[in-house]
């Protein structure tokens, strides 16, 4: 019966636990890699798939121009070349004490943890599609301003 008890406890304390921890954040963290925003969509074009598994979740540092401000979204995007960009998500609150700092064609850098892209994938139709630039994006969340 102690045993019950015991279990139960335990069991109660770690879903205690993990309902209440706080989501990782970029700026609990150290990057693990650094790269331009040039320099990643690059990095992406010739390898999305090996890239994305190998920085998926992970706190990277991307240095790149401004391109705009959302304040709406507590976001940015840097500009990356060639039809690409690199947006960035911010905590609202921690936005707000950083939003001052960001002005369009400004060059910041910023870490985030990244969880994906798009617009990287080549396609095997041949229709007129294919002519037009297609917009690549990658996706940083919970960023900060990296110093």
């Amino acid at each position: 019966m102690l045993s019950i008890v015991f279990i139960g406890i335990t069991s109660a304390g770690i879903i205690l636990y993990f309902a209440t921890k706080k989501p990782a954040t970029a700026e609990d963290s150290e990057p693990t890699a650094a790269f331009s925003a040039v320099d990643f969509i690059s990095k992406l074009d010739s390898g999305y798939q090996t890239v994305s598994a190998r920085y998926m979740d992970k706190n990277i540092s991307i240095e790149g121009n401004l391109k705009e401000v959302n304040l709406a979204q507590s976001s940015i995007v840097m500009d990356a070349g060639n039809e690409a960009i690199i947006t960035c998500t911010f905590d609202s609150t921690l936005f707000s004490s950083y939003k001052n700092r960001f002005a369009q064609g400004k060059s910041t850098k910023i870490k985030g943890i990244y969880f994906g892209c798009d617009g990287f994938e080549k396609s095997d139709a041949d229709d007129m599609m294919d002519l037009l630039p297609q917009q690549k994006i990658a996706m940083l969340k919970t960023c900060a301003i990296h110093e």
